[in-house]
């Protein structure tokens, strides 16, 4: 697995990609208020969740998922 976490003023931003899909979320480092949702890779390359890692860890953040997508995807 890869994680991508980027610290906002009063939680963290994650995206994590498996073997199995792709996981984008916020965590305020209480498990009651974590929020998670998740993709497989056809539906993340199709643009689902891109927008979010877009807006939470930036183009360079979103082109790097993208290629690890694509690598495991094969």
């Amino acid at each position: 697995m890869r994680t991508w976490q980027t610290e906002g003023p009063d939680r963290s931003f994650v995206c994590e990609v498996s073997d199995g899909g792709v996981s984008v979320g916020e965590t305020r480092g209480d498990p009651h208020t974590d929020a998670f949702q998740s993709c497989t890779h056809a539906e993340f390359l199709a643009g689902r969740f891109e927008g979010v890692v877009r807006a939470h860890h930036g183009d360079a953040v979103l082109a790097e998922v993208r290629e690890e997508v694509r690598r495991r995807a094969r």
